[in-house]
C-alpha cells in the first residue's frame, strides 16, 4: 500500500490551459518538482493525477494531464496535495527550531505552554501584515496565538507538538 504525504494544497486555477496555482511547504518543493504524479484527495479517496508539466512565474503552477481548461480545472482547486513519500527524500527530524521556521506545516500540532501546560491543536494559521497566527482551539473557543520566534521554544515534527513561551494573559484576549 502507498504511503502518502501532504506536502501542500491547490488553489485557483491559472491562465486558460488549466492550469492550478500551488502552495508548497517549502521543504518538499525541490521534490515535488521532480515527481511525475500527485495525488489529490477527493472524496476521502487519493486519486492520482499525471503531472504534464511546472511553471513559475510569482506562483508556483501545475499543470496535469488531460486538464486543459479552467473549467477542466475547477474540480481539482483547493484540494491537499500529496506524494508518494518514496518521491521525498528523507530529511532529518528537527526536534528544536527556531529560525527559518515555516509555520504553513504547524496545523494540528499542539501547543503546549513552558508553565502553562498544553494549551490545544493549532487548527489554522493566518497570515495578517505584521505575523502569522495559529488558530487555536482553548477552553471550547478559538483563539489565535502569534506565531513569534520569541515565543517558539521548540518544534518536536515526530510529537507533533510546538513548545512556547509568551506573556501572562495572552490567552484571555
Amino acid at each position: 500500500m502507498n504511503e502518502y504525504i501532504l506536502v501542500g494544497k491547490t488553489r485557483k486555477t491559472h491562465g486558460v490551459k488549466g492550469g492550478v496555482k500551488l502552495d508548497l511547504e517549502e521543504e518538499f518543493i525541490e521534490d515535488v518538482l521532480k515527481i511525475d504524479v500527485a495525488f489529490l484527495k477527493i472524496q476521502g479517496k487519493f486519486l492520482p493525477y499525471f503531472v504534464d508539466d511546472f511553471e513559475y512565474t510569482n506562483n508556483l503552477i501545475v499543470y496535469f494531464e488531460d486538464i486543459n481548461s479552467p473549467e477542466q480545472a475547477n474540480p481539482v482547486t483547493s484540494k491537499e496535495f500529496f506524494v508518494r513519500a518514496k518521491d521525498i527524500q528523507k530529511k532529518e527530524t528537527i526536534t528544536h527550531r527556531v529560525g527559518g521556521m515555516t509555520y504553513g506545516k504547524l496545523v494540528d500540532y499542539s501547543i503546549e505552554h513552558e508553565t502553562e501546560g498544553a494549551i490545544g491543536k493549532i487548527l489554522d494559521i493566518h497570515e495578517f501584515p505584521q505575523q502569522e497566527m495559529a488558530e487555536v482551539s482553548y477552553q471550547e473557543k478559538e483563539i489565535f496565538i502569534p506565531l513569534n520566534q520569541q515565543f517558539i521554544l521548540s518544534v518536536d515534527d515526530q510529537k507533533k507538538i510546538v513548545k512556547m513561551s509568551f506573556p501572562e494573559g495572552l490567552l484571555n484576549l
